[in-house]
């Protein structure tokens, strides 16, 4: 049985506490689970500067006569006491009107102080041959390689590497969710037309996450992404932690899209997660939560 949350606490508290639950103590649950996943190092020029990083920028964008669309964005519980990881991805020259036919090329994978990452985002978009800029945030944690990321603005788009995952545009005053991947590729969905967002995952070691979405007035559910890349045997075991920090991500996008959808359709359409991925069917969720929560009353 899901349980349904509040989407706007959700988002509002979510960005907050990366550092904050990761570097509180060196006791700290989280700090040990960190380090069990920085093994592996996927992330390049780590000894960069915010010059480097746009000089690197540029320069991929003047060896293109075509001007690019770009996306920056950070990733969550990096093993870092001062900067954060991000990525700035080249999302072609094909995003706007019809074609959503896309190739993302990763151009930076590193990490900077907090204040250097808001800067590169001013930065950025003056650029030469840089034709729109979107900020948002990559699946990735701690060193893990990423695989989706989500823009609110300029439109809410969500991508992979491979490929447009969704767009959502606004017709005839109408928002339009455009579905490029998937089992729904090719459909597009009204935004007022949605009943509920909902995360599921697959049964213990939970090694596939989903995003559906439950249409008004019908029994009708749409499978919008899968998240199926964790390669398991019949030995391997993970734990409730683990499965909280992975989904975070999707639940963020699910929780912006039932925003979305509650104003576009003038009532509450509500998020709702599976029970592993609440406090009353994962401790792990409740500390998180109440990490969030103190964070936000003490900043």
């Amino acid at each position: 049985m899901a349980s349904c949350i509040s989407a706007a606490i959700s988002c509002q508290l979510l960005r907050q506490t990366r550092r904050h639950l990761y570097h509180k103590s060196s006791s700290s649950p989280f700090l040990k689970l960190g380090k069990s996943f920085s093994g592996q190092a996927h992330i390049a020029n780590i000894n960069t500067t915010k010059k480097d990083v746009l000089n690197q920028i540029e320069e991929r964008l003047l060896a293109d006569a075509s001007a690019k669309h770009l996306f920056l964005g950070t990733c969550r519980y990096y093993n870092h006491k001062v900067d954060d990881r991000f990525v700035v991805v080249d999302l072609g020259d094909q995003l706007n009107g019809s074609s959503l036919d896309i190739s993302p090329q990763c151009l930076i994978d590193t990490s900077l102080p907090p204040n250097d990452i808001e800067e590169l985002k001013k930065s950025v978009p003056k650029l030469a041959r840089c034709a729109s800029f979107y900020v948002g945030e990559i699946d990735g944690y701690f060193h893990q390689p990423w695989q989706f990321g989500y823009a609110l603005e300029p439109v809410f788009t969500v991508f992979t590497t491979s490929g447009i995952q969704f767009v959502v545009q606004t017709m005839a005053n109408d928002k339009i969710m455009f579905i490029q991947k998937g089992a729904c590729r090719g459909q597009s969905i009204s935004l007022a037309d949605i009943k509920s967002v909902r995360i599921e995952v697959s049964d213990d070691p939970w090694s596939s996450r989903y995003l559906i979405l439950k249409m008004k007035d019908s029994d009708v559910s749409k499978e919008i992404i899968e998240d199926s890349r964790i390669e398991l045997n019949a030995e391997s075991k993970r734990d409730l932690a683990t499965l909280m920090i992975e989904t975070e991500w999707l639940v963020t996008v699910a929780a912006h899209l039932s925003i979305a959808a509650t104003v576009a359709a003038n009532r509450k359409v509500p998020l709702q997660l599976a029970d592993v991925l609440t406090s009353r069917g994962n401790p792990w969720v409740e500390m998180r939560n109440t990490s969030w929560i103190n964070n936000s009353n003490t900043t």
